[in-house]
């Protein structure tokens, strides 16, 4: 799903790859970014935000909000509804086209001096 074909309201997977005290930012489908506040967590959670969200964990959010100049969105866990909330999160593997190691032995190849 590419990000002109995403509308507000639309539910997403993606995963936790940045967190501060206030915010995560999620990643989905086709490198799209989502920025989850705080204030848009699960009502019931009772754990302090950045306890909550794990790095490379996979969350459902709702788009709240798109921004067409920066290319983002902003998202709320929040705004899940109960049914939308107990639908199972998909179990998949990336891609295997999108697992590439050759920039990783590249840079340690230089990095142990045996650069070719």
């Amino acid at each position: 799903m590419s990000f002109s074909d995403i509308k507000v309201g639309d539910i997403l997977v993606g995963t936790a790859i940045k967190k501060k005290e206030t915010y995560a930012l999620l990643l989905f489908e086709d490198g799209v970014t989502g920025l989850l506040h705080r204030k848009e967590m699960p009502r019931h959670e009772r754990r302090p935000f950045h306890d909550f969200i794990q790095i490379g964990a996979l969350y459902k959010a709702k788009v709240i909000e798109k921004d067409e100049e920066k290319g983002g969105l902003r998202v709320s866990m929040r705004a899940l509804t109960q049914e939308e909330r107990r639908t199972p999160l998909p179990r998949s593997l990336p891609k295997e086209r999108d697992i590439s190691f050759d920039g990783l032995e590249n840079a340690l190849r230089r990095w142990c001096g045996e650069e070719r």
